[in-house]
């Protein structure tokens, strides 16, 4: 699999878990072609610093471990490769103008060859070998030991700096290949003759023999909790879908018909978008405060100052720009293979277009279908006009028990008056010389209507747009 946020956080999870039950030996199983370059570095920190006298980490790699995937390996305290596995290439990519993909430039290549560098030292692996699997120019020399005779494997300037104590060999032929697309990139012997991996084994019950676990004792993939189901399912992309247009129509029913029980649905949508992208890793607090101050501005908009514009305008700008942060690791750096990496930013902005589009025509349909559904009627009705001149019987009333004995003062009843800004349901209106602060009774009116008042209830006004 690609080494992504959501499965990198589970597989962090999964380590603390193993480690808080006691386990003194965890084994991960990779075949990757590689992924997220934060993703990859956070898991590789996760099992480099665990204490390897209380729990070992070995990476068992039946066919590859290429970039990310590599980088994770090197953080384990042995690697057991299978004879036909590769393992290296670990140079990142970006995406450039025009969606082309090119290697990472030096200033990226510098922090990810210090990354590697300490973890091949903290496991004791040759630094250098490590460093040119994401530096192609970089040339490795086999060495030995004047004194002892080690074999080692390092970079000119690490000779050097040892002061004549290792005696320089030959270049290692897959180092310093400029003109070669794939970094160092080697096999099981090779890898074992390089001192990255212990010797290949041939399937799981040599590699069981390998770090004296019985065989008869069957090796089982940690199971998933419910709360890591619920992640994977929340995490993908219909859910994704699924939560955002639900969340959005939600706000729109709750805006044209008031009622306090859309927008606790639409609040339980988004709270479980943004803990499921939290928790998945391509959600921080930023995305979330960022979408708390978008629903802020918009209601700002509604109640505070509404028809003025920029606080609705920005505010479902900075709502679609949280949404969009939270779908996907914006600021990542790319593993591996391209292609993979381009269909999920692709997929992103796709995914939230059309959960735009189907809010829109949602809307449509809902504008015209809700308030023809009985229960939605009886959730939504205006109040009661009886008694209220020129007001038919037969419109829709309030339950009588939720009818307040009076309407109010009816000095104001029944007066018209021209909208001085849009209703959406809250706005202005003027009568005579007078700017009242007023709500519509449930649908949208534009500046410049006729409307007439049919209640008052000390500085509570309704308004109905005059047919």
């Amino acid at each position: 699999d690609v080494i992504e946020p959501v499965i990198g956080n589970f597989l962090k999870r999964q380590i603390d878990r193993s480690v808080k039950g006691g386990a003194n030996i965890i084994i991960l199983e990779i075949d990757s072609p590689g992924g997220y370059l934060n993703t990859s570095i956070e898991l590789a920190d996760k099992l480099a610093n665990l204490d390897s006298n209380k729990v070992l980490t070995v990476a068992y790699v039946p066919q590859e471990a290429i970039s990310g995937a590599a980088i994770v390996a090197l953080a384990c305290d042995q690697i057991y490769m299978e004879p036909s596995a590769q393992i290296g290439d670990a140079g990142p990519i970006e995406i450039r103008e025009g969606q082309a993909f090119e290697r990472a430039p030096e200033k990226i290549i510098g922090p990810i060859r210090a990354k590697l560098n300490e973890l091949a030292k903290k496991k004791h692996r040759p630094a250098a070998i490590a460093e040119a699997m994401t530096d192609r120019k970089l040339s490795v020399f086999e060495v030995r030991n004047r004194e002892t005779g080690q074999l080692w494997y390092m970079t000119e300037h690490e000779i050097n700096a040892e002061g004549g104590k290792w005696i320089q060999g030959p270049k290692i032929p897959e180092s310093g290949q400029e003109d070669n697309e794939k970094l160092l990139t080697v096999g099981a012997e090779r890898a074992h003759e390089l001192k990255l991996t212990e010797p290949p084994v041939d399937g799981v019950d040599e590699l069981k023999e390998r770090l004296g676990i019985s065989p008869d004792y069957q090796l089982k993939p940690l199971e998933m909790t419910w709360m890591d189901t619920l992640l994977f399912v929340l995490n993908s992309p219909l859910a994704h879908f699924l939560l955002i247009v639900a969340g959005l129509v939600l706000i729109y029913v709750e805006a044209n018909f008031v009622s306090g029980f859309f927008g606790a649905l639409s609040a339980f949508c988004f709270v479980l978008f943004f803990w499921s992208r939290f928790l998945g890793g391509t959600a921080g607090w930023l995305e979330v405060i960022l979408f708390l101050f978008a629903i802020g501005l918009i209601l700002v908009e509604v109640f505070v100052l509404p028809g003025f514009g920029i606080f609705g305008i920005t505010g479902i700008i900075l709502l679609f720009a949280s949404l969009i942060m939270a779908s996907m690791t914006i600021s990542e750096m790319s593993w591996g293979t391209a292609g993979s990496n381009l269909s999920q930013v692709s997929g992103s902005f796709t995914l939230i277009a059309a959960a735009l589009a189907t809010v829109i025509a949602l809307a449509v349909v809902f504008n015209i279908m809700l308030p023809r559904i009985p229960f939605v009627r009886e959730l939504i009705a205006p109040p009661s006009l009886d008694g209220v001149p020129g007001h038919a019987h037969d419109e829709p009333h309030l339950r009588p028990d939720l009818v307040p004995d009076q309407l109010g003062d009816l000095e104001y009843v029944g007066r018209t008056g021209v909208t001085y800004t849009a209703l959406r349901p809250a706005g202005k209106i003027k009568l005579d010389n007078e700017i009242l602060n007023v709500v519509s009774n449930g649908s949208y009116i534009p500046p410049g209507t006729e409307v007439e008042i049919v209640e008052r209830n000390g500085n509570h006004i309704v308004v109905r747009p005059i047919a």
